[in-house]
């Protein structure tokens, strides 16, 4: 009974360290800043898409986060790669960014369907280097399309914010 109970306990504890092994790992993955290239062929303008942002907030002095959202004007959002990007000095940042629902479909009634047209990305405060950032969405559509959305948005990182 005891070595039964011993091996209960033993593998409980392997669980939970691998569970915060992976939960770490997921963590940092979805917070890690990366430099991004554009290619040649990206169109600098927005007009085809409804886009916004919120203000952007940081959670427990470490985390910047960016939400908004960005839906096409004259079809469904069945398929587009969107990206958040900071821009400083010439150099692109990748931020991780993922979908969300914000309710677009009900709020612009244009009779196209923009679930998930809400986005959120993140990335760690520590990443970024004192210096102002300027705000992009990159939206990638299913034909090869790549549009490059100035968001006319700045953010400001600080000595001692990171």
């Amino acid at each position: 009974m005891k070595k039964e109970n011993t091996f209960l306990i033993l593998g409980a504890a392997l669980c939970f360290i691998i569970a915060c092994i992976f939960s770490g790992v997921y963590k940092f993955s979805n917070e890690q800043l990366k430099q991004y290239s554009l290619d040649e062929n990206v169109i600098q303008n927005g007009e085809s898409y409804f886009y916004g942002y919120d203000e952007p907030s940081v959670e427990d002095n470490r985390t910047l986060t960016i939400t908004g959202w960005v839906a096409p004007k004259e079809c469904d959002l069945t398929y587009i790669d969107r990206k958040v990007l900071l821009e400083s000095q010439g150099i692109f940042y990748e931020l991780n960014t993922v979908a969300v629902e914000r309710g677009l479909t009900e709020f612009f009634h244009t009779g196209y369907d923009y679930t998930n047209g809400g986005i959120e990305a993140k990335c760690l405060i520590k990443d970024l280097k004192e210096n102002e950032y300027n705000l992009y969405y990159l939206v990638k559509e299913q034909n090869g399309s790549t549009y490059l959305i100035n968001l006319d948005k700045s953010i400001t990182v600080l000595e001692g914010q990171q």
